[in-house]
């Protein structure tokens, strides 16, 4: 049930981000507010409009608070240690679930059925990429120590 609602609100959010600004300008004023607060926390670096989340943060000291909160960038690597550790974990249960089935005897009747095989390719493709990242984001990527991200992003990609 929760993970109905996170994401519907995830789909409700990715749709207000496209709405076209002649649109925009006819809706209540609490959904620009709502966009440009969206928006403002997940930007950084070229994306990010601080004039803009200034004049966010000029109405409310949570919602200042909230844009101006940052963490340093080289945190960008626990987005992956949560990356690696849920897709080894969902791999593990569709291992036991294929396991569990008394109709499959072998590995070739395990993975018959396309369902099966075409969510183990893609939860292994996905494994690899966030692994690559990983090791990217220790071994190859030097964060600038100025570097930072916003909380929002950091919290929402957690």
């Amino acid at each position: 049930k929760i993970a109905r609602v996170y994401y519907v609100l995830c789909i409700a959010f990715g749709l207000l981000a496209f709405i076209p600004e002649r649109v925009m300008s006819l809706l209540p004023r609490s959904v620009p507010v709502l966009r440009n607060i969206l928006n403002n926390s997940v930007g950084r670096g070229k994306t990010y409009d601080e004039r803009s989340a200034k004049e966010l943060g000029r109405g409310s000291f949570l919602i200042s608070r909230l844009l101006s909160a940052s963490v340093p960038k080289k945190w960008f690597a626990h987005l992956y240690h949560v990356a690696v550790f849920n897709t080894f974990l969902h791999l593990c249960l569709l291992c036991l679930s294929l396991a569990c089935q008394p109709e499959a005897t072998t590995v070739g009747k395990l993975l018959g059925t396309v369902e099966h095989r075409n969510t183990l390719l893609a939860l292994a493709c996905l494994q690899i990429h966030v692994s690559r990242r990983l090791y990217e984001n220790y071994f190859v990527h030097v964060h600038s120590e100025e570097g930072r991200m916003q909380l929002v992003g950091y919290v929402f990609g957690l």
